[in-house]
């Protein structure tokens, strides 16, 4: 179910696997799987892009469960093209207006219903932004460095009247 890269909510990995018990089941998804927003999806180490492109992918990860969605021209710093941010997003997110959101609706159920296992997949997340830390302050801080790029921008245009004066 996971290969596909979307993300699949727990009720129905659990209706796939009927005689599993539920714990046994989480267990085995915890090797090959992450939870974002409630919602399993293929970690990115098993994900066939190159390296720079896992690190960019949970990196989103991160922002969409902490946003609920991302905003694409804030990740034009993240060393990944155009083509391929969209293309790796296609697969477990939606565009909506100006961002993209998970394709799925937010599980809220899973954390409640399985608490401990929602803080370890919380705790790992933790560990990924700390991991991440520079993708996560390139999007925080797109619009700062827009601002500070025009500035520069408006700066060298005076220098240059002054100059030609």
């Amino acid at each position: 179910i996971l290969q596909k890269g979307i993300p699949v909510p727990f009720g129905l990995i659990k209706n796939r696997f009927q005689d599993a018990e539920e714990k046994d089941l989480i267990t085995a998804l915890s090797a090959c799987a992450v939870v974002v927003r409630g919602n399993f999806l293929l970690k990115s180490s098993l994900v066939a892009i190159a390296p720079s492109v896992k690190d960019a992918r949970d990196a989103i990860l991160i922002l969409m469960n902490k946003y609920g969605m991302v905003q694409r021209e804030r990740l034009s710093g993240f060393g990944v093209t155009e083509e391929v941010l969209n293309q790796m997003m296609s697969h477990f997110g939606r565009y909506v207006g100006n961002a993209w959101e998970m394709k799925f609706d937010d599980d809220d159920s899973f954390a409640f219903d399985y608490p401990d296992f929602a803080k370890v997949y919380q705790d790992y997340w933790k560990r990924k932004e700390d991991e991440l830390e520079n993708y996560l302050e390139i999007y925080d801080n797109y619009y700062e460095q827009q601002g500070s790029e025009e500035d520069e921008e408006n700066q060298d245009e005076e220098m240059e009247e002054l100059v030609e004066e």
